[in-house]
């Protein structure tokens, strides 16, 4: 390591104290790996169609997404170059996975230019006709322990990391370059920001508890409970304010066809649950997940909150 060798020293650090938690044999009563992954997938799925899509106002989206398609005309936002394409895929992360087609970023990372070009003339297929490949609508839940001292035979102690199609990384990183501006949240707010860290709106809490305890007054703080905020956006709401954003309709019209017709399965032990159908939520796993969750809880929050609150709520959010 001393001379320069590939591996990272805290990387290594990190694995060498790292001590991972095994999952159960048994979850809830359930004793093999099919039955427990398909138990997972029903409250997965339970929990994401908990706030369905109106079909009909989802209908009027797309019928003003189409409508603001004719009036624009002919411009250039759904092309996508293999500049582009390079420059996303440098960007990801090596030994991500998507859970499913077995596809791995190292595969795109060690990558010729010619597969650029071929998913560069992809995607900007895709956004022209705003029609998502199948393997890109895909999702894979593995449920992890919460700790490490927790009981891992009881599912309530899991917590789902999902793993998305790298193709959908890469679109998501292309759509934050050339559109990150439209999708810009409030100054004050702290988390996903270049140069900002949640720990920031930690200490600033504490700074403002501890000048009023130290000049004899009393601190009174609001809890928002929001369980489960990221996995419950309705997304006729989502997709109006993206559109109120100004976003191109050609780009709307493609994440609200990944939206719409997403689907995840649940993965336990190399086993895989049944499919079943996402109505809400932003999409996990995504890189743009995130930025339109705050997207969509700043303008939710705002209705109620001053705008410099609503920032720190949702700086505090990020942060759990």
């Amino acid at each position: 390591m001393a001379s320069g060798g590939s591996r990272d020293f805290w990387t290594e650090v990190k694995r060498i104290r790292s001590n991972k938690c095994n999952v159960s044999c048994i979850v809830d009563g359930q004793s093999t790996a099919n039955d427990i992954a398909n138990f997972f997938a029903k409250k997965y799925n339970d929990l994401y169609s908990c706030v369905p899509f109106d079909v009909l106002a989802m209908e009027d989206v797309r019928r003003d997404i189409t409508n603001d398609i004719s009036n624009t005309g002919a411009n250039t936002n759904f092309i996508i170059t293999a500049h582009d394409v390079a420059a996303a895929v440098s960007s990801l992360k090596a030994g991500k996975g998507d859970g499913n087609k077995g596809l791995c970023s190292d595969y795109l990372l060690n990558a010729c230019d010619d597969l650029f070009v071929h998913l560069a003339m992809l995607l900007t297929s895709s956004l022209c006709h705003g029609y998502a490949p199948d393997d890109m609508l895909l999702s894979c839940i593995i449920p992890i322990p919460k700790g490490k001292s927790c009981n891992i035979s009881d599912s309530a102690n899991y917590r789902g990391i999902a793993l998305s199609s790298i193709v959908g990384k890469i679109l998501d990183k292309i759509i934050i370059t050339h559109f990150g501006d439209l999708l810009s949240s409030s100054a004050l707010q702290f988390g996903f920001k270049a140069g900002r860290s949640t720990n920031m709106c930690t200490m600033v809490l504490k700074e403002t508890i501890s000048y009023y305890t130290e000049n004899g007054s009393g601190v009174y703080c609001t809890m928002l409970d929001v369980t489960k905020a990221f996995d419950r956006v309705e997304y006729c709401k989502l997709f109006r304010l993206l559109m109120a954003r100004r976003l191109p309709p050609v780009i709307i019209r493609f994440l609200l066809d990944m939206y719409t017709r997403h689907k995840a399965s649940v993965s336990w032990n190399g086993t895989l649950s049944n499919r079943f159908c996402v109505h809400n939520g932003v999409k996990q796993g995504g890189v743009l997940s995130p930025i339109l969750f705050c997207v969509y809880l700043m303008i939710c929050l705002a209705d109620l909150l001053p705008v410099e609150l609503v920032a720190l709520l949702v700086s505090a959010l990020l942060a759990l």
